[in-house]
């Protein structure tokens, strides 16, 4: 799933899927 670490809005994606 490395297309949803695409920072889609400003970032905030990358450390919610990370979480």
């Amino acid at each position: 799933q490395s297309q949803l670490y695409h920072r889609n809005q400003s970032g905030d994606w990358e450390r919610l899927l990370r979480s």
